[in-house]
């Protein structure tokens, strides 16, 4: 989890402010892969752990069961869990999902992210994404192998006849 101005490491702060910047920040911004990061209680360091899609707190206010403190998941004190790299806690992010973005650089960038990580563009794929949409960017790349594929040999026939496709000429 790091701070969206500076990309500073926002581990086990009790403050809800960057301290190499000074960005405010909530954890309920971040996702989370499930149960890959402790929100543990700031009165007595009670872990628990996110099991919903986004690896959040589910309710995100309660009781905490060692010290009674009524507690937020925005207040709780975040750490990886034990044994899991940083860099493991953080989901992905799917670019075609992300309607921020333009609809061309959505699909570049989810051609280059599903090319490049797709583990990363799986885990920020929600388990109730749209299947429309799967199905859209599915057919988009298709669409763009079929115009990568056949243009050049349209380019050829169209410049050169029938004798640039390998055609001979009649008899």
């Amino acid at each position: 989890m790091r701070c969206k101005q500076c990309d500073y490491a926002l581990w086990n702060l009790p403050a809800r402010t960057c301290p190499e910047c000074g960005t405010p920040f909530r954890l309920t911004e971040f996702d989370f892969v499930p149960s890959a990061v402790q929100f543990c209680c700031p009165g007595c360091m009670q872990p628990y752990y996110g099991t919903t899609w986004r690896g959040h707190l589910f309710p995100v206010e309660f009781d905490c069961v060692r010290c009674g403190r009524h507690m937020h998941m925005d207040e709780a004190i975040c750490l990886p869990t034990e044994g899991v790299h940083e860099a493991l806690t953080i989901r992905g992010d799917n670019p075609w999902l992300d309607r921020r973005r333009h609809v061309v650089s959505r699909f570049f960038g989810g051609i280059g992210r599903a090319m490049s990580n797709p583990t990363d563009m799986a885990r920020g794929t929600p388990a109730d994404a749209s299947l429309g949409k799967a199905a859209a960017f599915a057919l988009l790349c298709h669409l763009a192998a079929y115009a990568i594929t056949w243009s050049p040999i349209a380019g050829l026939m169209l410049i050169g006849g029938g004798s640039a496709a390998g055609s001979s000429p009649p008899p």
